[in-house]
Formats: structure tokens, sequence, C-alpha cells
């Protein structure tokens, strides 16, 4: 009996081709993820907190479309529902650890 993937693998599989992932791609982006993390490191309480506060609103301005790139590239979920997910993480996560340190 053969085995036929699905039209959810067969995304899955372009998807992951169409991503760049080899070594050296993984590296850069490891490398900048250092060099991000000492800049956050020697930045004030003050400073991340606003730094926080400007992603949460960005994040929120463009939940639309940020909703509809995901179901573009995964072909998986409602553009509505991951619209109301973008703007429940930029906004009720954000206000729910601003005060944290």
């Amino acid at each position: 009996m053969a085995m036929h993937a699905s039209s959810a693998d067969s995304r899955r599989i372009e998807i992951r081709q169409a991503r760049p992932g080899d070594a050296a791609d993984i590296k850069a982006v490891l490398d900048q993820a250092r060099q991000a993390q000492r800049v956050l490191a020697r930045m004030s309480q003050e400073q991340l907190d606003k730094l926080t506060a400007a992603v949460s609103v960005t994040g929120a301005e463009h939940a639309r479309r940020l909703a509809d790139m995901a179901v573009e590239e995964t072909g998986f979920g409602r553009k509505e529902d991951k619209e109301i997910k973008n703007r429940f993480a930029a906004l009720t996560l954000y206000d729910a650890i601003k005060d944290e340190r």
C-alpha cells in the first residue's frame, strides 16, 4: 500500500524548502542574536521598558498584516483568529509583564 503525503504535509515541505537553512544562515542569525543580547544587557530598565512598550504598540498596529502573512505562509488557520491572537500577544501579555524587572 503506497503512502501519499497529505496536502498539509506537502505545504510544510514546500515551506521548508523555500526557507534558507544552511549552517551559514543559522550561524549568521545566532551571531546577530548574541550581538543583540549584548546591546540589551547594557540598557537601563527605563530603556528596556520603552523598547518593550514600542514593540507592543507596533505589534498591535500590525496584527492584521502579520495574521495575513502567517496564513499565506503556512496555509493554516483563519486570518481573523490569528489577528486576535496577535493583538492579545502584543497588548494583553505586555500588560501582564510590563512591571516585571
